[in-house]
């Protein structure tokens, strides 16, 4: 979940991870699922607790419109 005012993902962000998608093809991105608010509905997480990472995923692509 995008959460600009939080500096989670700023535009410079989401800008080199959708660069890296198109030179490598995925972008591996570990994150803590530990006390995160899930919203079923948009199939997001988002999380603004520091814990150690317990979750890695891969990024394989990049919707502007989600």
């Amino acid at each position: 979940m995008k959460r600009s005012e939080d500096h989670i993902l700023s535009n410079e962000t989401n800008a080199l991870i959708k660069q890296a998608l198109l030179k490598y093809g995925s972008v591996a991105v570990s994150f803590s699922g530990h006390g995160a608010n899930a919203d079923i509905e948009s199939v997001s997480i988002y999380n603004n607790d520091i814990y150690e990472s317990s979750h890695i995923v891969s990024f394989v692509g990049w919707d502007d419109n989600y």
